[in-house]
């Protein structure tokens, strides 16, 4: 696997431009709702914002499987120019949506194209020795937080200053030169091991009871961590006001990303040292604790301050799961299985999106919870933390010394 090392660093470029294309726009939807289409109530908002946030995995999760197959056949590489370049010049569509609905399909469209995430990875663990897949997957991790900050500063200084269509277009020009960075790679397609097709004719091909056991961590774990995750801009609204919210959003995702940066190299380096289970179950728990404080907390400091500590210790987590899977995969099969598991990632997403979208509606209905609407969201998040702490101790426990 000669071409490993190159193809990370120009994967790591490609996601970086991205998610700064991402990242210029995803996290100001809820404020372009409210501005653009005039749905500011807190309870169609949230609405609105669920929909949205569910027809981006919906689409992610019907398509993955079938990008993932095809790059089984055809080859990664071609799976990934199609998500960064047709992706980039869907997205600026959201821009003259002139309802929700068709701001919903697009993001749908927009969503069921895209998959760089789970192309690269796939490459990744396809292209990189074993024992060094932990800290690629960690690095790689570290691009999508690395174009986030400058993604959210050129966002929120567009919305500002120009208009939310300048920070469309924004999102157009660093997908298009994500896919520059990806027409560079080189694809090292692993030989298939005749030993391996015997072994998954008897175990109903590459989806054994370890693999499938993983992926309903995933499943679950992205339940978790994603419940208060589109609600992010309207709390920093709440803290600071809808005149402040555009610029503190953009700020406090900066932050955000500069505490996933570092976790990215410093989980992905404990992957391949320690037990799962040493690094998930306190994880977890900082979690739960971190988002208390942004419940609470009615300082826009503190609330920055410890959305940073929370993606400083957790960002870096999905690496680790993806570890897992890998080391219980065949390498000619890790294409199906990766794409799989993103699905089993999305739909975690998909119910998280959709229970929130019911809690926050359902709060902000009634007059003695309208207060406590987008509050409430953090707080279910922190409770959901704690809840999955004991399911993921047993989960690895069962599954650490085959992992």
């Amino acid at each position: 696997m000669p071409y490993w090392k190159r193809n990370l660093a120009l994967l790591w470029v490609s996601q970086l431009f991205v998610m700064v294309g991402f990242a210029s726009t995803m996290p100001f939807i809820p404020l372009f709702i409210s501005d653009h289409l005039g749905i500011s109530e807190p309870g169609p908002r949230g609405a609105v914002v669920a929909a949205f946030s569910f027809a981006a995995t919906l689409g992610y999760g019907i398509f993955n499987p079938v990008w993932g197959a095809l790059s089984d056949r055809v080859g990664v590489k071609p799976m990934l120019l199609r998500g960064t370049f047709l992706a980039g010049l869907v997205f600026p569509l959201m821009a003259w949506a002139s309802s929700s609905w068709e701001l919903v399909a697009i993001r749908f469209v927009s969503a069921a194209l895209a998959g760089t995430t789970a192309a690269s990875q796939i490459l990744i663990v396809k292209n990189t020795p074993e024992e060094r897949q932990g800290f690629a997957l960690g690095f790689l991790g570290t691009a999508f937080w690395a174009g986030t900050m400058p993604g959210n500063v050129l966002g929120g200084y567009a919305v500002v200053h120009y208009g939310y269509k300048v920070a469309f277009f924004v999102c157009t020009a660093g997908y298009l030169l994500g896919g520059v960075a990806v027409l560079f790679c080189r694809e090292d397609r692993a030989r298939p091991d005749p030993a391996a097709r015997i072994r998954r004719t008897t175990t109903r091909g590459a989806f054994t009871r370890p693999v499938l056991a993983v992926m309903a961590l995933i499943l679950a774990y992205s339940f978790v961590r994603y419940f208060e995750l589109p609600y992010v801009a309207m709390r920093v609204e709440e803290i600071v006001g809808h005149d402040e919210a555009a610029h503190w959003t953009a700020l406090a995702n900066a932050f955000i990303a500069v505490g996933a940066f570092a976790s990215g190299f410093l989980v992905g380096r404990l992957a391949d040292r320690f037990r799962p289970a040493s690094l998930l179950l306190p994880a977890l728990a900082f979690t739960g604790a971190m988002l208390l404080v942004q419940a609470l907390s009615g300082d826009i400091v503190a609330f920055c301050a410890s959305r940073t500590a929370l993606y400083l210790v957790g960002g870096g987590l999905g690496a680790v799961l993806q570890k897992m899977l890998s080391r219980l995969t065949p390498a000619e099969d890790r294409g199906t299985v990766f794409g799989v598991q993103s699905t089993a990632h999305v739909i975690g997403i998909m119910l998280s999106t959709g229970a929130s979208g019911a809690l926050i509606y359902r709060l902000g209905a009634s007059p003695a919870t309208a207060d406590w609407g987008v509050r409430g969201m953090f707080l279910a998040a922190a409770a959901l933390s704690f809840l999955f702490l004991p399911a993921c101790w047993a989960m690895v426990r069962r599954r650490s010394a085959t992992t």
